[in-house]
This record gives structure tokens, C-alpha cells and sequence, in this order.
């Protein structure tokens, strides 16, 4: 309720409060990022802008990890899931290593998805 009266708009606000929540989760149950569930990704993406991405054959993101790439820094997206081999991994951590075929769904504004769009059509 108190950003709301400084002026920020409910979108902005929203994001605030999911960020502050997710930071505040992860660091009570890191290791238990499994038990969120597909049913709280869906309410964390919720009134977000998110797209899913897959890595194709010779991706420079292949063998990296999530940290290594600095996606958040470089882009402000951020990566909420990802998917291999037919399985869901909600809130992968820095330490995720992409492989070929891996799916990403990326939650940011409209400019953040278009920085990672451009991040990640880069070439090598």
C-alpha cells in the first residue's frame, strides 16, 4: 500500500513485491526450490511479461551457467524456470549448467525481454 502512494504504477509495485518474495523464500529453503511446485510459478509469473526460450545446437549459452552468463545484470530478466527432458525445474539456481534442448522461461519487462532476446542471439 505504501508504493502505491508514492506513485508507482500496480505493475511496478507488483514486481517489487514478488521480488522481495522470492529473495526472501530462496534464502529459507534454497534447496527445496522443487517443493514451490508448478502451481506457485504460475502465481509468481502471473501479470509478468515471460516467454519461453529453447537452446538449439551450438548455443554460446551450452555449458554455462546461469551465473557465469550474468543474465539478470546484462538483460534484468530473469530466468524462472527451466525445462529438460521433459521435466520442470522452478527458480533453476546460478549454478545451473544449460544443455542443448533446454527450455528457459524468462520473465521481464518488455525491455528486458528484448535485451535478452538480443543476449540471446548472440553469437559466440
Amino acid at each position: 500500500h505504501m508504493l502505491l502512494k508514492l506513485q508507482d504504477s500496480t505493475y511496478l509495485v507488483q514486481q517489487v513485491v514478488n521480488r522481495y518474495r522470492s529473495r526472501q523464500y530462496r534464502d529459507i529453503l534454497p534447496e527445496r526450490t522443487e517443493y514451490w511446485g508448478a502451481h506457485n510459478l504460475e502465481e509468481a509469473i502471473a501479470g509478468f511479461d515471460h516467454h519461453w526460450y529453447e537452446l538449439t545446437v551450438d548455443h554460446h549459452f551450452l555449458g554455462c551457467s546461469i551465473a557465469e552468463l550474468d543474465i539478470r545484470r546484462k538483460t534484468g530478466a530473469t530466468i524462472m524456470a527451466m525445462e529438460r527432458d521433459q521435466r520442470r525445474y522452478p527458480y533453476p539456481q546460478g549454478k545451473t549448467i544449460f544443455e542443448e534442448g533446454d527450455r528457459l522461461l524468462v520473465v521481464g519487462s518488455p525491455g528486458e525481454q528484448e535485451k535478452f532476446k538480443r543476449f540471446l542471439h548472440e553469437s559466440k
